[in-house]
This record gives C-alpha cells, structure tokens and sequence, in this order.
C-alpha cells in the first residue's frame, strides 16, 4: 500500500510538471505569434505579453492591429510545430465582444469534432482585438507522453498483484497447516481415551483366572465392545467428510416422516449419550411432515446437533427441538441453553476442521466436523442451514428441507 501511495504521488507530480511545461510552451508560442502579427505590421514586439490563461485548456491573447484567419493559423501551426505542440485545437477571433471567426485545426488530415467549439467560453468584454486557443485533448496528450512512467506504474502494480497473491497463498497454507495440526492433536486425544480403555480391558482379560468370574468379564468385554464401537463411528465420520464434496454426496431418498425420525433419532441420542428423558423437548407443529430424504443421513445431522448441543452445554442441559411447516417445506429448530457462539465465529463454524476456541477449557472433544457434515448433507437435500447465537444465551440451528 505504501509503495502504491508513493507512485500514485510521484505520477501526480510528473503529470503537474508536463502540465507547466505545456502551459509554458503554449504561453510563449502565444507571445511569439502576437510579436509575429505586430511584424507583419511594422511594429516592435511587446513587452509585456499579451496572454492570459482563463482555464486549463483555454488561452486567449490580445492583438494590437488585425490579422487575416489564415495567417493566423499558420503562425500558430508554424509555432507550435516547432515546440512540439502538434495537438488538435480550436481557434476563435473576437473584435470587441463579437465571434468573427472559429475553426477545429489538426496537424494531420483525420477529420476534427466540431463539437469543440461549442465548449469554448465567451470572451467577457472589452477586448478590441483578441483570438483564443482552446485544447479539447490536453489531459489525453499530456498522458500520452507520460508512456514509461505509465507502463512503469503498471508494471509496478502487477508486481505488487503478485506479491500480494502470494502472501495470501502463504498466510492460507499456514493456516491449512494449523488447522491439519490441530486436527491431528484432537484425533490423537479422540482415541487415546478409547485405545487406553481397551488396553487396560485386554491385560485384565489376560489372566487366566476372570474365566471363573463371568459377571467381571462380560464387564470387560463390554467396555471394549463399547470403545471399539467409539472408534468406528469416529474412524467412520473422519472418512465420510474426507470423502464426500457437496456435489458428489449418494443419497438413498425415501419419503419419510419428519417427527417419526426425530423421536427415533432422540430416543437413540438419550440412550448413547445417557441424559435425561427431560432434558430434550419436541414441539412437533408441523402440519405436513412427509419429505423425500435420506433416512441415515438426516438422522446423523439431527445427532450431530443434539450432540454438540449437550458438549456446549452451561450446566443443566436443556434442548428443544421444534417443527413448522411452510408453504415449501418443513423447518426444522434446535435449540439449546449453552454457551453460545461469538458472532465473529458463527460464519466459519460450517467449515471443515474449523473448532470455536474455548481459552482454556479442554473437555469439548471432537475433529471440527460435525457441523461441515450437517451443511454438507442439508445442501444436498437442496435444503439450508442457519445458525442464530448470542454467548451465554444458547444457540439456535434452523433447518430447512423443501417438500420437493
């Protein structure tokens, strides 16, 4: 940014300089014509010079005797050719406050806009003798002959193009690498609690003696049985997120009863994650409930929610789960009395690996996962995912699932 601000600056600068030296130039090639009439007429040159600059691109110069249009022009194009001025331009005569005489002049044979001299303002009275140059072109030229500071800007700014890409590219790598970082760190702690667990189980299933205490080693067996079914379902969404892209996700469509499903899918919830009966609400008000979708996925979005619902909870845990029909479809809300999402996290929770920094708490277990898998399956049910949350005050997730 700096180094764009300082060119801009010194391409100003140049530009203000090449506009003096035109100024200049026309001025004194002005002069020169005016000391040119007054010898066509056998009278010294001026002293004090005869032109005054009204606008940027507007000059006008006094005569002290007359002087036919045609030599006029030549005088002008005579100097102006040889200060380099070979631009288009329009001239007019005025004797006192009356136009005698306009033209459009160009140095090549290309036809010129007569629309210029529409533009050219009305002398303000008392000039006995006077004509004005008007330039219609001047910031175009003046750009023009600017060429390498131009290019050079531009090259510039394609370097700074480049640069700036790259450092984007850089700051997303690094990033990339702390999200892999991350998840690596959580998937480690995900199944070093279940591993340890079937470890312990499998040296105590070792001793020969735990056959004489059946009660004891079903025990054991069924804290691994229970582990290795952790396991699978963690192994088992690791894989469906790595492998499914939102255009690509295989659906098995049935038509199914919303409400059915989410009994259903509540009743397994309670008995997995052990909670209360009362500690989820349904408030079933859907008229129409009946939507062609997969059965497997919607269930596993449906324990996705409920799942983070109960991790993010404040203390008793309380969730509702609710139903509206619209005209298009059937919405679905979940509720919950947790600790809320920020609102500057509440764009990037649907992202893949993307977990809500909570300081130093490090009882929310999990890959960052869970919620890419709910939008990605809401979407390919052509349906939406929102999320409303305030912290300390709980969060809203709001699905939508068209009829058809």
């Amino acid at each position: 940014m700096g180094i764009t601000v300082t060119q801009i600056y010194w391409i100003k600068r140049v530009f203000d300089i090449t506009e003096t030296q035109f100024n200049v130039n026309v001025s004194l090639g002005l002069k020169n014509v005016a000391d040119s009439v007054a010898y066509e007429n056998h009278l010294p040159a001026l002293v004090a010079s005869p032109v005054t600059r009204l606008t940027a691109n507007y000059f006008v110069v006094k005569l002290t005797h007359s002087v036919s249009p045609q030599l006029l022009e030549r005088f002008l194009k005579n100097e102006f050719t040889k200060r380099g001025l070979q631009q288009k331009f329009g001239l007019v005569m005025y004797e006192s406050d009356k136009l005698i005489y306009s033209k459009c002049i160009a140095f090549n044979a290309m036809p010129v806009d007569t629309s210029m001299l529409q533009q050219i303002p009305l002398m303000n009275g008392g000039n006995e003798l006077s004509f004005g140059i008007y330039f219609p072109s001047k910031a175009a030229n003046l750009a023009s002959s600017m060429g390498i500071w131009i290019f050079s800007s531009c090259v510039l700014l394609i370097v700074i193009a480049f640069f700036t890409y790259a450092m984007l590219v850089i700051l997303k790598q690094k990033r990339l690498s702390e999200i892999q970082r991350d998840f690596v760190n959580n998937m480690a702690h995900e199944f070093q609690t279940p591993i340890t667990a079937i470890m312990a189980s499998a040296e105590v299933l070792k001793d020969g003696g735990i056959i004489s205490n059946p009660m004891r080693l079903n025990s054991y067996v069924s804290i691994i049985s229970t582990e290795i079914n952790k396991l699978r379902v963690q192994v088992q969404r690791v894989l469906e997120m790595a492998g499914a892209e939102s255009e690509e996700v295989a659906l098995n469509k049935t038509l199914l009863d919303v409400h059915q499903l989410l009994r259903e899918t509540m009743a397994k919830f309670i008995s997995s994650a052990g909670i209360a009966e009362s500690s989820i609400r349904l408030i079933l008000k859907a008229e129409k409930h009946e939507i062609n979708a997969d059965a497997l996925h919607l269930s596993n979005v449906i324990y996705n929610l409920l799942d983070n619902a109960v991790k993010y909870s404040a203390g008793t845990i309380s969730i509702q789960v609710s139903t509206i029909a619209e005209k298009s479809g059937i919405v679905i809300s979940i509720t919950d009395n947790g600790i809320g999402i920020d609102a500057k996290d509440q764009k990037k929770i649907f992202n893949k690996f993307f977990r809500v920094s909570q300081g130093n708490r490090h009882d929310v277990k999990g890959f960052g996962l869970g919620l890419s898998y709910v939008k990605l399956l809401v979407e390919a049910h052509r349906g939406t995912v929102e999320v409303k949350s305030k912290l300390n005050e709980g969060t809203t997730f709001i699905l939508f699932f068209p009829f058809k």
